[in-house]
């Protein structure tokens, strides 16, 4: 135990810690809040296809290489989404310990490390990528080892250490393209340590990145013009953005500002203070300046992660020393709770940001035969639950589908075959293609089709700003056969 902890005084502070790891275990180990959303059934149906040995264009739609896939598959392949799931809290559990770590080598001691570390672990970006099957964990879990490989590279001078560093966040990079945007800040603080390090590790990501680029130069292309250009072009006001950013980030950006404003009562050195706020911000400053919000509240764990060494010194040093202004002194008592009560509020929110399929599945699953054709709004729900019992031709999407073979993928082209009635059920959420969902409800499905479920659903708009709607499948009518 900490030394200060065993001061008498000082020992209610234990409850506060107790009452927020209970809080932040419980949020982390409720796995089982929704069926799998549609990233999570996309990545586990590749990861599976690859573990069979078998190929998918993975990089013309996915912004990481094909390793976080086979990691999502081999947990998958243990017992399905949920065990996904808690692999991605292994993780969780993992990059705190590396984030922990890091804060060690940070600040030369302990005490600050436990609080900062406690703060993290009360982020509710962090804990929902924790319970989440994605490749956002997976990344982040090699980044936070980038970070305590590197800062204990810089603490012992050692080049083996900074070659794992190096390592580690290549891995990151390659888990998430994103995390490229950190590559100049590490290679800037190894810069003002050890020039010769630096150039290394400049050296080896730059070949790493550079050599993975050049390999999928055609597929980063597609990726790069169908979603970076098009899916993820401005659809929000910067006033939206900001008002987005804040409500993740403005509990730590304030205890940042009081920092700052008290930096001699609180001993930070003003190099510690701006290393921290500059890192805080490359990902706030790409969602600012492209306006796009997909992914934000994932990503705003990374404003957290270097927040959270600054909130954990504060309050580390509010507990153990005559501080003064005395108001301050209180403010552990305070903010952890708060930090608490914030991560259950957002935790629950981004839990209910899509719809929970589970129902519409079981009702689904014995009608399902080897022979069923099935065209879906949300692609790979169906793809994940459903193959190899139904060969791979037999999935079709609303948002890609070929109707007439000419080579294009356009609404006409669904709009035809479900006209035509060539799939068995019909799956509509609304979401992903809103308009056309409209016109195949209105105008196409009643010529061939017969609704057989509906399920409303009211989500946050954590994830989407069309976040109410209905969850319907489609039947062929009675006596038609599929064409």
């Amino acid at each position: 135990m900490p030394t200060f902890l065993q001061n008498p005084p000082l020992r209610p502070i234990l409850a506060v810690i107790a009452m927020c790891l209970l809080v932040s275990a419980y949020l982390r180990l409720t796995l089982g809040f929704s069926g799998p959303y549609m990233d999570e059934a996309d990545y586990l149906f590749v990861g599976r296809i690859y573990l069979e040995g078998r190929d998918w264009a993975s990089q013309t739609y996915i912004f990481g290489s094909d390793i976080p896939l086979y990691i999502l598959g081999f947990f998958d392949s243990l017992g399905g989404y949920m065990a996904a799931r808690v692999g991605s809290a292994l993780l969780g559990i993992l990059s705190l310990f590396f984030f922990f770590k890091f804060s060690q080598h940070l600040f030369k001691s302990t005490t600050p490390a436990i609080f900062s570390v406690l703060v993290l672990a009360l982020a509710a970006p962090h804990i929902f990528i924790s319970k989440f099957a994605t490749y956002d964990i997976i990344c982040y879990t090699f980044f936070t080892a980038a970070l305590w490989a590197g800062m204990r590279s810089i603490r012992t001078n050692s080049f083996k250490t900074l070659l794992l560093a190096s390592t580690l966040f290549c891995l990151a990079f390659l888990s998430k393209y994103i995390a490229i945007a950190y590559a100049p800040f590490f290679f800037a603080i190894l810069f003002f340590k050890n020039k010769r390090h630096a150039v290394w590790s400049a050296v080896i990501v730059g070949a790493v990145a550079g050599i993975y680029i050049l390999a999928n130069s055609a597929e980063l292309t597609m990726l790069w013009q169908n979603h970076v250009v098009g899916s993820h072009a401005p659809k929000s006001s910067l006033a939206q953005v900001i008002s987005y950013i804040l409500s993740y980030t403005a509990v730590l950006y304030s205890m940042y500002a009081i920092g700052v404003f008290f930096k001699k009562q609180f001993g930070f050195s003003r190099r510690m203070l701006v290393s921290m706020g500059v890192l805080s911000l490359p990902l706030i400053a790409y969602h600012v300046r492209s306006l796009d919000l997909i992914s934000a509240f994932k990503h705003m764990i990374f404003p957290a992660t270097f927040l959270a060494p600054v909130a954990g010194w504060m309050i580390s040093t509010l507990l153990k020393t005559n501080f003064q202004p005395y108001f301050l002194k209180r403010l552990p008592y305070f903010i952890l709770p708060v930090f608490t009560i914030i991560a259950v509020f957002q935790t629950r929110n981004m839990e209910n940001s899509f719809p929970d399929t589970r129902k519409m599945i079981a009702f689904l699953s014995n009608k399902i035969k080897p022979e069923t054709k099935v065209m879906s709004e949300d692609a790979y729900l169906f793809r994940y639950y459903f193959y190899p019992k139904m060969p791979m031709n037999h999935f079709a999407e609303t948002g890609y589908h070929d109707n007439n073979l000419d080579g294009k993928f356009e609404e006409q082209d669904v709009i035809d075959a479900i006209w035509d009635g060539k799939f068995d059920y019909v799956f509509l959420t609304g979401q992903i293609t809103p308009e056309l969902t409209q016109k195949l409800r209105e105008g196409v499905l009643p010529n061939s089709y017969i609704r057989i479920y509906s399920e409303n659903f009211k989500n946050s708009e954590v994830m989407r700003r069309n976040a109410g709607g209905r969850m319907e499948i489609y039947g062929l009518k009675n006596g038609l056969i599929r064409k």
